[in-house]
């Protein structure tokens, strides 16, 4: 039998009881469970990028003001090989779904969040169509990856742990749509 550590019990409950608001909280942005599926990092990604999550798990991650449909990636710096997943099971629909849509990359340290990118489809081009390739020829794609590097030299940063400020995402993308 395992002796019940009571102190720790007590901390643990507390936790819980105080995350019930937070909870409530999370339910406006269509979170059920803050503790699956990157749940909680998705809802601080919403905030701050101003965006609605999609409880859907086959439709897209996010929707904006304006109606543009958001893919949100994120990866840990600490744990991770410095890149970002895409899709366990990637199909055609599925890449078809990706060139639809904006997409915001977020990186954290543990738990913290330490920056977000933001960039088009059409800048993810490069590997949709070797994704495409790929699958066309019949292959099985698990989760293929996108390089954190590769995020860096061609996305948009909206946001910095240091500064603690964030661009509004959508401007961003039309800024350097206008400048490019």
């Amino acid at each position: 039998m395992v002796a019940l550590d009571d102190k720790a019990k007590i901390i643990f409950d507390t936790y819980l009881q105080t995350n019930k608001s937070f909870e409530l909280f999370a339910g406006k942005y269509g979170i059920t469970d803050i503790y699956t599926d990157n749940n909680i990092k998705q809802l601080q990604q919403a905030i701050y990028l101003d965006l609605r999550l999609n409880s859907s798990r086959t439709s897209f991650d996010a929707v904006d003001r304006d109606g543009n449909f958001w893919e949100l990636k994120s990866l840990n710096i600490n744990s991770s090989r410095k890149e970002f997943s895409t899709s366990r099971h990637l199909t055609l629909e599925i890449l078809e779904r990706y060139t639809q849509c904006f997409w915001a990359f977020s990186v954290y340290n543990q738990t913290e969040l330490e920056a977000i990118y933001v960039m088009p489809s059409h800048s993810l081009f490069p590997y949709f169509y070797k994704w495409d390739v790929e699958l066309e020829r019949g292959r099985y794609l698990n989760n293929p990856k996108i390089p954190l590097t590769y995020v860096q030299e061609h996305g948009i940063k909206v946001y910095d742990r240091i500064t603690d400020i964030v661009l509004d995402p959508i401007l961003a993308l039309q800024n350097k749509e206008r400048t490019s």
